[in-house]
């Protein structure tokens, strides 16, 4: 009677055990810095394409020299034309 009762317990661990095994969530190594690296490269890359946006060396020569232009038509509009 005994060792019917320890061999039943022993059944109903071992199928409790599986069932809960089963359900339990996968481990994962994630320690917490691979997700952090993954968030900064997000952020690096998303700063990059704004900033290369922004600071584009073309657009900046096009208003520094339509800047200058608009100085020298200015300058030339106010200093007096020699009288003919």
């Amino acid at each position: 009677m005994n060792k019917t009762i320890i061999i039943f317990l022993a059944v109903c661990l071992i199928t409790v055990h599986a069932f809960v095994k089963r359900d339990a969530p996968t481990q994962t190594n994630d320690n917490g810095l691979d997700s952090l690296q993954k968030t900064l490269e997000g952020f690096a890359n998303s700063v990059k394409e704004n900033f290369s946006k922004v600071i584009n060396p073309d657009n900046i020569q096009k208003q520094f020299n339509d800047a200058v232009s608009n100085v020298k038509q200015a300058l030339d509009s106010i200093t007096p034309k020699p009288a003919t």
